[in-house]
């Protein structure tokens, strides 16, 4: 399929298009821009600049430990050795969704990727992710300062977290320590095109059209609404006001069979055997993630 038309994004919940070429990427999101009214851009940067320019973090060190410890913290809370199928794991965290699933389903990935790394492997998979220029949290901002919050993040836009709703992909920026090769990342921006105006790199912004060909053979093109009144993706509390009251088209690139192989972890055959051992946290006798000045990092 190399066309679409405005039902691909349907009240049914996510339509998929697997992906053959290059080529029928760019016909599809070219078409899926049009109809949406969004424009795409390709940033190809290192881990620490993605950091830096789409979640607005200088220092990650700080916000990996942050997304790290409740894991490392929950995991060992009865013990520093836990295998993956162990039975307290099982218990429901929400239906068909363990709460071993939520705590290892992080950690397990970090785990592969690493083994991928050491084996000569590189990140091959994009980054996806959207930008809404009216972003703002409900809640944190009142709506009587929604306008001036929201110019103000404009006037400091590097300083701009939030903005950006990076998914999937936030997991492969845990590992911005060791892996210092640049990798796409996938923009779509809400606005059809205002991103190039603001961003931090705009040299480095390039059109999907205008883009160097990057590997998306065997990956798989998601359409959803996204929004408080989607079926599909409820996001409408870290996305943009408007999802309040409209569905917004979303779309995503997936690794779909990668995807699959890491989720559930509890279930992997044979289990994974995960130890904390002084400040290293290994799996199967790996090392993972170490805690250096009282931060939790990944390690290679």
């Amino acid at each position: 399929m190399n066309t679409i038309d405005d039902t691909i994004w349907n009240d049914k919940g996510w339509t998929k298009i697997d992906l053959s070429s290059f080529k029928q990427y760019q016909e599809i999101t070219t078409k899926a821009d049009k109809i949406s009214q969004q424009t795409t851009w390709i940033y190809r940067a290192t881990l620490i600049d993605i950091w830096k320019n789409i979640r607005g973090v200088d220092n990650f060190h700080k916000s990996v430990d942050a997304s790290l410890r409740w894991n490392v913290d929950q995991l060992f809370a009865k013990g520093n050795k836990v295998w993956s199928n162990a039975d307290w794991l099982q218990e429901d965290y929400i239906p068909g969704f363990s709460f071993g699933d939520h705590l290892l389903l992080r950690l397990r990935a970090i785990y592969y990727m690493l083994e991928e790394l050491r084996n000569g492997g590189k990140i091959n998979d994009p980054i996806s992710c959207s930008w809404y220029p009216d972003w703002y949290v409900p809640g944190i901002v009142s709506d009587k300062h929604k306008e001036q919050h929201l110019q103000k993040v404009k006037d400091k836009y590097k300083s701009s977290v939030g903005r950006f709703l990076i998914h999937p992909g936030t997991t492969r920026l845990q590992l911005a320590g060791v892996y210092k090769e640049e990798v796409d990342v996938i923009i779509t921006d809400c606005s059809n095109g205002e991103l190039l105006t603001i961003f931090p790199q705009p040299e480095k912004l390039k059109h999907i059209n205008d883009a160097k060909e990057f590997d998306v053979v065997g990956r798989t093109l998601y359409f959803c609404y996204a929004g408080k009144k989607s079926p599909s993706l409820n996001k409408g509390d870290i996305i943009s006001p408007r999802t309040w009251i409209v569905k917004d088209k979303y779309r995503e690139l997936y690794n779909a069979t990668t995807s699959r192989m890491l989720s559930n972890p509890c279930e992997q055959v044979p289990p994974l055997f995960y130890e904390k051992k002084g400040n290293d946290v290994k799996v199967n006798g790996t090392t993972i993630l170490r805690c250096v000045n009282g931060l939790w990092e990944v390690v290679l």
